[in-house]
């Protein structure tokens, strides 16, 4: 039988479901400071090559092979039935499973880093070590961090897991830029980057494995795990197309078209930001979901009701933000990146677009791995992908900067369309009703519409994507507040 588990105070309930923004807060800040500090302080090249070292670093995700978010749903499920022995079996595996993927990725990393020598290879090699040593921390992060995340999501120790996650933004990233400004070197910087993100996923290694002794303490690990193909396959295509998201799309500007990376990362960037909130607050309720839905007859119907209000709300905050965005642009970009600011009517109306289509879209991603769909939702992003990338590399020659906005809109289409279906159909028992499903839908349809003419009409992007939001917004945010509150 499970102990009862204590009740957060009113200031910890409050702190878990902040964190999120306070983590969306540091990103940003982090990928405005980077950008700046590299293209006007040192050159557009500097800033070419750490885009094209960190695509590289990215890549060491692909060894992970959706273990992370596979284990994490299996231990939650098992953790949230009281199954404290299969739970138990389940942690055991997962911390050797890790360091396998670590391994793995780091291969895979390694090879990767051979295709950019055009733009690392003049640079000597205490710059190449410093790449291979940023492999190495990302390898750490995998094999400690990743065990990490998954004992305290699981076990409900959200608060500790988003103060987690917040340090391995701030930690190597702070390290980063201070290198920079102080030393003006791009190899010392890495290097700096490339320690502290190796000591800090050491020190979460060590916490990892204190939260396992207290959670499996007095069980005895009996019975059997879950085949290892169902733990690993299910999520396998989900990380393998996070990961190309996050590569492949400025690795394939780097071999192809580097002249370009200045300008189309940071309007990714731009664009990107508005999602982050939705991304952090999808992560978590994930999990809340899922630990739901193993519940009984009442915790099942919480999960729907939660998830109702967590949709309208997110997609609702996230059109809101592409209104922001929209309406900022200009002067934003004239402060930030004066360089790339000639640009904008080329760079931003496709990457506003795939935005728009993500944020009816992505509040599903709660409901498919929480039932178990997490091998066809890997499937359909596996493909989205793939055409994204395929779109980019056609469209190159023809619309040049703008290529990879493209590639991105055309990358969410896939995506938008199983989202409606999965809600109407597959995940209809545990869906909203089909009309505010519809209506989700079609709000972000019209605002994604209205961001393809930004390079004509930036306030008819902003004034659509604003409406939009203001349909479902007020609603879900007093709702959304009293469900805090109680």
């Amino acid at each position: 039988m499970n102990p009862p588990e204590e009740a957060p105070s009113s200031f910890g309930r409050y702190l878990v479901w902040t964190l999120p923004a306070f983590n969306v807060l540091i990103a940003i800040a982090a990928q405005i400071l980077v950008p700046r500090i590299l293209q006007l302080g040192l050159s557009e090249r500097d800033y070419t090559t750490y885009i094209a070292l960190t695509s590289v670093s990215a890549y060491v995700g692909l060894g992970e092979g959706g273990v992370l978010v596979s284990l994490l749903r299996e231990l939650s499920a098992r953790h949230g039935a009281g199954d404290r022995a299969g739970f138990f079996l389940e942690a055991r595996r997962s911390r050797k499973l890790f360091v396998i993927a670590a391994l793995i990725g780091g291969v895979l990393a390694t090879t990767a880093l051979a295709t950019q020598t055009h733009a690392l290879g003049d640079r000597g090699g205490w710059f190449l070590a410093g790449a291979l040593a940023l492999v190495l921390a990302a390898m750490a992060d995998v094999a400690f961090g990743s065990f990490q995340t998954a004992m305290l999501y699981s076990t409900g120790r959200f608060l500790v897991g988003q103060l987690a996650g917040a340090a391995t933004v701030v930690v190597p990233m702070t390290s980063l830029v201070v290198a920079l400004l102080v030393t003006k070197n791009l190899t010392t910087a890495i290097w700096a980057q490339a320690f502290a993100w190796f000591g800090l996923s050491c020190a979460r290694g060590v916490h990892a494995a204190s939260v396992y002794r207290s959670e499996t303490k007095g069980i005895e690990p009996v019975g059997t795990t879950s085949p290892l193909v169902t733990v690993v396959g299910p999520g396998a295509l989900l990380k393998l197309s996070e990961v190309l998201q996050t590569a492949s799309y400025p690795h394939l500007l780097s071999v192809l078209a580097p002249a370009f990376i200045p300008g189309a990362i940071p309007a990714r960037t731009y664009a990107n930001a508005t999602k982050l909130v939705t991304q952090q607050f999808v992560n978590l309720l994930q999990v809340h979901v899922t630990r739901e839905l193993a519940g009984d007859a009442e915790a099942r119907a919480r999960a729907r009701t939660n998830y109702e209000l967590a949709a309208t709300f997110l997609t609702s905050s996230q059109l809101l933000q592409l209104a922001v965005a929209a309406a900022l642009a200009k002067p934003v970009f004239h402060a930030w990146l004066p360089n790339q600011e000639p640009y904008l009517a080329t760079l931003l109306p496709g990457v506003l677009a795939w935005q728009a289509l993500l944020a009816a879209c992505l509040p599903a991603d709660i409901l498919f791995v929480a039932t178990g769909h997490m091998r066809l939702l890997g499937m359909i992003r596996f493909v989205a992908t793939a055409v994204g990338l395929a779109t980019v590399a056609v469209t190159l020659g023809v619309a040049g900067r703008a290529a990879l906005g493209v590639g991105l809109c055309v990358s969410a289409m896939p995506l938008f369309g199983f989202g409606l279906w999965g809600e109407l159909s597959l995940l209809q028992e545990v869906a909203p009703p089909r009309w505010q499903t519809i209506l989700r839908y079609s709000l972000a349809l019209a605002a994604a519409v209205s961001c393809t003419t930004f390079g004509s009409h930036p306030w008819l992007a902003a004034a659509t994507c604003g409406g939009a939001a203001l349909v479902g917004l007020p609603r879900s945010a007093r709702k959304l507040w009293r469900l805090i509150r109680n």
